[in-house]
Order: C-alpha cells, then sequence, then structure tokens
C-alpha cells in the first residue's frame, strides 16, 4: 500500500487525512460544538385549564456569564429556525406555579416540530404533577429531542405547554433564567 503526502506545507492546527486510496491531504480538525445558543421566557405567562398553549415571549439569555457558540437559532412568532442543517439537541426545561386551587394538577412541557413550515406535531414530552396540598405549588418539567434537520426552511420547533388545571409558566426575574430551551448542534447530517 502507498501513500502520497501532499507537496505543500501545512497551516497550523491541520492534520492528515486520507481519501481511502492512499492519498494525503491536510484538513481541519473537527470536533466540539458548531452552534449553542440558549433563550428564555422573559415575563410570566398564565395558562387556562386543558389547553395546549404556545409558551410565548423568547429572548435570547443576555446574562453575564452566557457564551453563544455560533450564529445561533431565529425566532419569529413563536417559532425556533435552525441556522444549517445538522443533528441538534434542543433541551425544553419549563418552570410552572400553580396556586391553591386545592385540586391535584398535572402539567406538560412539549417540544412541537413542523417538516412543512405548517403542521406541528408534538416530539417529546415532560411532565410534572404537583399535589393538592392547598397551598401555592412549584414544579418544573424537562424534555428533549434529537433532531436530523435536512431542511432549514420546513423543519422547524416551537414549544408548547399544557395543564389539567390553570398554570402559570414562570419567565425570568432581573437575576436568573426559569424557564429556558437550549439548541446544541451535535454534529453534520
Amino acid at each position: 500500500y502507498t501513500l502520497t503526502f501532499p507537496t505543500t506545507s501545512p497551516s497550523a492546527d491541520k492534520f492528515l487525512k486520507t481519501d481511502g486510496s492512499g492519498n494525503l491531504s491536510f484538513a481541519d480538525a473537527g470536533g466540539g460544538l458548531e452552534m449553542l445558543d440558549m433563550w428564555y421566557t422573559t415575563s410570566n405567562q398564565d395558562i387556562s385549564a386543558d389547553t395546549g398553549t404556545v409558551a410565548t415571549n423568547w429572548a435570547r439569555v443576555a446574562e453575564t456569564g452566557f457564551g453563544q457558540i455560533g450564529s445561533g437559532m431565529t425566532h419569529s412568532s413563536w417559532i425556533f429556525t435552525f441556522p444549517a442543517t445538522g443533528y441538534y439537541l434542543v433541551v425544553f426545561n419549563g418552570q410552572f406555579y400553580t396556586s391553591s386551587n386545592g385540586e391535584n394538577r398535572s402539567i406538560e412541557a412539549q417540544l412541537s416540530y413542523t417538516t412543512n413550515n405548517s403542521s406541528y406535531g408534538e416530539t417529546s414530552t415532560g411532565r410534572t404533577n404537583t399535589s393538592n396540598t392547598g397551598a401555592s405549588t412549584y414544579a418544573g418539567a424537562y424534555t428533549e429531542f434529537v433532531f436530523d434537520i435536512t431542511d432549514v426552511s420546513n423543519q422547524k420547533v416551537r414549544t408548547r405547554v399544557y395543564g389539567n388545571q390553570a398554570f402559570r409558566v414562570i419567565g425570568a426575574t432581573s437575576d436568573r433564567v426559569y424557564t429556558s430551551i437550549r439548541f446544541m448542534k451535535l454534529a453534520n447530517t
């Protein structure tokens, strides 16, 4: 087996790769995340019982210490658009509050997905339950899904929340993030 080396010198941080036939060339080292982005709800949102509601009031995290990698997501009318094709881990963390209405309560955080930029279906759901304690209750629900994005014009994601009793989605305060969504590009498709 014969290897054919490149005839030029490499620049910094390059490695040798083969085409499978013994021809070597210099290439960029891969690895690491290409995109990391995080958004949060900026204010509380009251949700009526037995309604699947799109979570609103999203803004990119801007608090001290936040580190975004790459161009990040775009957001319009409650819909998140991916910046490029690839495999993305999407994590939705919902923080909720229920008042003391004396009933057992189930609350869901859902990721909805479209492949045609129109019809959405639920892909994953995280659920929390608050019991009949007679007092106000705080709870969190978490869900995640890995999406294979091959068409950024038509494949999009949004968040939904649902509860069998009325509840509140907790928005950010001046010093912390509560309800949030995180996007990480894991690999190219």
